[in-house]
């Protein structure tokens, strides 16, 4: 896990350089279409961070074995830990803006992602018209695509937010790796949620 997130940081970096470069010369579409790179790359990096992935190899299964039969003050840290983790991520409405509150493991500090009630009005409308289009489900980047087609880019992580706050609602499913179920009547819900 570690080494992916190394190698997606190096490519962030290597995407920021590429942008000063860039705005040295005034080409201004490589700007925009570096940044709208490099924090797609950012937000995998804070996705990654933030997942556990189960082990796969005997050894490792072993080892977790190991880790649960530990000290009884070894586990309290652990649980304690886990609560806190638990506990996000949080979501509320206030001054027309929707903000999600999330833990992150790397920095081990809380963080927020805002999102404003035109964004959100514009990813319900955009998973709204995938949804009557097929049955789905639908990947974020599907969403993300259609969003884009009809409006300026919008960052990404503000378009997760709205997805994640309609997932953690229950509006929409997720289905694995497979992507988002998406209910025909999404914007009816969303528009209860808001208020």
């Amino acid at each position: 896990m570690e080494e992916i997130v190394k190698i997606l940081k190096e490519a962030e970096i290597k995407l920021q350089e590429l942008i000063v470069a860039a705005a040295r010369t005034g080409n201004y579409k490589t700007i925009d279409t570096a940044r709208s790179y490099a924090v797609k790359l950012h937000e995998m990096q804070n996705v990654l961070a933030d997942t556990e992935i189960p082990p796969k190899t005997e050894a490792e299964s072993e080892q977790r074995t190991q880790l649960t039969s530990a000290p009884a003050q070894h586990l309290t840290s652990d649980k304690r830990r886990k609560g806190k983790q638990s506990q996000y991520p949080q979501y509320s409405i206030e001054h027309n803006s929707l903000t999600r509150l999330g833990w992150s493991k790397k920095e081990k500090r809380e963080y927020n992602h805002k999102a404003s009630r035109s964004v959100y009005d514009q990813t319900v409308a955009a998973m709204e018209k995938l949804s009557k289009a097929s049955a789905g489900p639908f990947m974020a980047e599907q969403i993300i695509e259609k969003i884009n087609e009809n409006a300026q880019a919008i960052p990404v992580y503000q378009i997760y937010v709205v997805i994640g706050f309609l997932k953690h609602r229950g509006v929409i499913r997720q289905k694995g790796r497979e992507g988002y179920n998406i209910p025909i009547d999404i914007r009816i819900q969303s528009q209860s949620l808001w208020k």
